[in-house]
């Protein structure tokens, strides 16, 4: 009697030291990552139409398949579907060790740098007429610091400008201007509270 308990003692123990210790392998699993994960995101999520993939700060957790966790910098060939030729909400995907992990960003519209004015219109409210005029003696650079420097006739002022992630943008200056940008050229419409029988409207082409 006494040999029959001890035999079954002794089955149970080798069973109690395999659940234990698969109990506690699955905990560990629990407590790494095995997907990507980020440790740092991206420092930069908002970009303008024509800028460049900024990958500063980007940093991801993962483990290899020998369990190890590792940890790595984010490089651009990391990063597919990014993409600044139109603007709106997007998402870019980061890919390392076949793992993936999606980065949200905004792409807002308007391409930095010079536009030179082409052509002004002017339309009369109250006689419903048009009339045009060439504005080539105007530029405006749009600069990364949300400031643009308009040149007019000799003159420059830089004042900013602020856009909108629904393809609206507007300058402030003594005239208040709000347009949008589209295939490479610049529509803008003046705003003047002292002047109510005219719309003015102003067309610029992209050069550089």
């Amino acid at each position: 009697m006494e040999k029959s308990k001890i035999k079954k003692f002794s089955l149970v123990l080798p069973i109690i030291a395999i659940l234990a210790f698969v109990m506690l392998a699955l905990t560990g699993c629990n407590d790494t990552p095995t997907g990507l994960t980020w440790k740092t995101q991206f420092e930069k999520s908002t970009y303008y139409i024509g800028e460049t993939l900024d990958v500063s700060g980007g940093v991801v957790n993962y483990t290899d398949d020998e369990g190890n966790l590792i940890e790595k910098e984010v490089v651009p060939s990391d990063v597919t579907n990014f993409d600044t030729t139109s603007f709106g909400e997007k998402e870019m995907t980061v890919t390392v060790d076949d793992k993936t992990l999606d980065f949200s960003y905004t792409v807002k519209n308007l391409k930095l740098g010079t536009y030179q004015g082409s052509q002004m219109v002017t339309y009369d409210v109250s006689s419903k007429r048009s009339s045009s005029s060439n504005i080539s003696y105007i530029n405006i650079e749009f600069n990364s610091d949300s400031t643009c420097t308009i040149y007019e006739q000799g003159e420059e002022n830089t004042v900013s400008f602020e856009v909108y992630s629904n393809g609206t943008m507007s300058i402030l200056s003594p005239l208040s201007y709000y347009g949008y940008y589209s295939n490479n050229g610049l529509t803008l419409f003046v705003t003047n509270e002292d002047v109510q029988d005219t719309q003015t409207t102003l067309y610029f082409n992209f050069v550089g």
